[in-house]
């Protein structure tokens, strides 16, 4: 990823997301990649608190990347849904 892009907001990376999807393949990778990683960081720390088991931790984590995760996929230039 790009050494700038620690200093963005997962929104912006995002926004990002929608005008390069169709233009340049990598570069919506490398953002996609990026906010995976967050998602899941993030998903982690606050299943920690409730599961009571490191394989519902797992299961919850994954559940929480699906549903953030999802409408990257579904987007298109412009923010419109596909």
């Amino acid at each position: 990823m790009d050494p700038g892009a620690p200093n963005l907001k997962n929104e912006t990376i995002f926004f990002l997301m929608r005008f390069v999807r169709s233009a340049d393949e990598q570069v919506f990778y490398e953002l996609f990649r990026e906010l995976c990683i967050r998602t899941a960081r993030i998903a982690k720390r606050a299943a920690c608190v409730i599961a009571s088991s490191p394989r519902l931790l797992k299961k919850i984590v994954e559940e929480v990347e699906l549903k953030v995760l999802e409408p990257c996929w579904s987007i298109r230039r412009g923010g419109k849904r596909t």
